[in-house]
């Protein structure tokens, strides 16, 4: 079964979650570089989530 949904205001989803969906990516950043103290900007985070929502969705013939 499939399901879809329009956001009513995706900015504002983006705004609410987007720390919530970067946790992951920042640790596994660091494991990549060999670095565990390495930090990134806000802006270098809400890319690295970007890039891997368009990843996911690539794999499933969508896009952002």
């Amino acid at each position: 079964m499939l399901m879809f949904s329009k956001i009513a205001d995706p900015v504002k989803l983006w705004e609410c979650h987007w720390v919530h969906l970067t946790d992951v990516l920042l640790h596994a950043t660091r494991y990549q570089v060999g670095n565990l103290e390495i930090q990134l900007s806000s802006a270098e985070l809400q890319n690295l989530a970007l890039l891997e929502i368009e990843r996911i969705l690539n794999r499933n013939e969508r896009s952002l």
